[in-house]
Parts: structure tokens; C-alpha cells; sequence
């Protein structure tokens, strides 16, 4: 069995680091939209804050800005990195990668975390700030909160790869791509934390694997929840990394043989 060469992929986050490093333009720009973009959040639900007592605008704004780092470093931020499949398989550029002995997947994600490592300081200053604004006064929360974000990334990533096998089957996956989104955006709890959802609507979502990728981590994190609690949505969060990885490499390995049977 071929053995993860993880000296490899650290110089493949380092090659493309360097790569797009030279654009910084581009990056700023992606920052102050992204920037743009959660502030106009945090003004709507201080309107709303103010119009209903019950609503706790600091751990809000705390919540969004945790979450939204958060979203980045576990790749559920706008599922970009399925974007970047999506782009490399429509543009025949994945038969390239077909014909290398290596691990087309790690290898693509690698790339991916090379090229945005803008994102991740981004993401890592909102995190910092997130937590001025509200400290986590539990250590374990943030035990807890760790391991959520690694099955939250598991998910992530199976839903990216997911979605960047539309490619594979239809042309107008990047719609698709952006339908999808929006659904996310909702149910993961990215637009609207899922603790202001209505008990029953809550607990439905919660089964699913959605939160995982956004509210999970940082509800976690903010809130002193009974261990049994914490071990009930973990093992959910479990259930759902196993299943859809094992869905995801059968819809994957499908996708290849399929790709290649056509001659691309």
C-alpha cells in the first residue's frame, strides 16, 4: 500500500505558496470582500439584536467571527476547494494527473491550501479576535471543539469532492456549485446559527451532517454542554464522516473509470 508522502505534500503547499504569493492585489481584494461580507452580517443581526433583548449580539459576532475562520481552515468556506476541482476536471487538466504515480486528491487539496494561504491568516486573525470578544473559560471546550473540527473537515472535504464530481457529468456544474451553497449556508449554519431555529427544525438538522462543517465546532466551543450532549452530536458527526467517505471514494473511483473509458 503507498504510504502518504507527507514531506511531498508539504512542498507542493509550499511551491504554490510561493506561486501565488506574487499577486498580492488578488488577495487583498479577497479580503476586503471577505471582510465586506461579514460585517455586513454583523450590522444585520446587531439591527436585529436591537429589536429583540433575547438575542445576545456579543456572542454573535463572536460566534460569526470563530465560524467564519473556522469555515476556511476545514474548506466548507463557499466549498471553494470543489471549485478547483471542478475547474481542473473541465479543463481536461486532470488527465495530467492521471498519468503520475500520486494521490490525485491530497495532491489537489494541497495545491489548494498552498495557493489561499492568505485565507488561513485571514482566518486564523478572525478566530483570534472571535475570542477576545467572548473568552472560552473551559479548557475542554476546546478539547471538544478540536475534535468536531476534524470530523467537520472530514465532511468538508467528502462534500467538496462531492461536488467537484459534477464536473464528470454535466457542464453546468458550477451552478450547481452555487445552488448548493446557498442551501449550506443555511442549514450549516453559517447565515443563521442554529440554536435561533425553531426545537424541531433544530434537532432535524442537527441528524444530518450539515452543522459539522460550520455551527458544531464553534456551539462547542461557546457553549457548557453535559459531556453526554457533546458525545451524542460527536458520534453523529462520526457516523457521517465514515459514511460519506466510503460514498465519496465508490462516486470518485466511478468518475475516474468513467472519465477514462471515454478517452479523455
Amino acid at each position: 500500500m503507498n504510504k502518504i508522502n507527507f514531506k511531498l505534500y508539504w512542498k507542493i503547499i509550499q511551491f504554490n505558496f510561493s506561486k501565488f504569493s506574487m499577486y498580492p492585489t488578488e488577495f487583498m481584494a479577497y479580503m476586503a470582500s471577505r471582510s465586506i461580507d461579514l460585517f455586513l452580517l454583523g450590522v444585520f443581526w446587531y439591527v436585529v439584536s436591537l429589536e429583540n433583548p433575547s438575542i445576545n449580539f456579543k456572542l454573535l459576532l463572536s460566534y460569526f467571527l470563530i465560524m467564519d475562520g473556522l469555515r476556511n481552515i476545514m474548506y466548507s468556506h463557499e466549498t471553494r476547494l470543489s471549485k478547483y476541482f471542478q475547474e481542473i476536471i473541465q479543463n481536461g487538466d486532470i488527465s495530467n494527473y492521471l498519468i503520475k504515480p500520486l494521490k490525485i486528491i491530497p495532491y489537489l487539496t494541497f495545491s489548494f491550501t498552498g495557493e489561499n494561504w492568505v485565507n488561513h491568516v485571514l482566518s486564523f486573525t478572525m478566530i483570534t479576535v472571535g475570542l477576545f470578544i467572548l473568552p472560552v473559560t473551559n479548557f475542554l471546550n476546546i478539547v471538544f471543539c478540536l475534535f468536531f473540527i476534524i470530523t467537520g473537515t472530514i465532511i468538508s472535504l467528502n462534500f467538496n469532492i462531492l461536488i467537484g464530481c459534477l464536473s464528470f457529468y454535466s457542464p453546468n456544474a458550477d451552478g450547481m456549485r452555487n445552488a448548493i451553497n446557498h442551501i449550506l449556508r443555511i442549514v450549516s449554519g453559517s447565515l443563521i446559527p442554529i440554536f435561533l431555529l425553531p426545537l424541531l427544525l433544530k434537532n432535524i438538522i442537527l441528524l444530518t451532517p450539515f452543522p459539522a462543517i460550520a455551527f458544531l465546532p464553534v456551539y462547542i466551543l461557546q457553549t457548557a454542554l453535559p459531556f453526554n450532549t457533546v458525545l451524542y452530536y460527536f458520534s453523529i458527526t462520526v457516523f457521517w464522516s465514515i459514511f460519506l467517505t466510503i460514498i465519496t471514494n465508490k462516486i470518485w473511483g466511478k468518475s475516474l473509470k468513467e472519465y477514462e473509458s471515454v478517452g479523455q
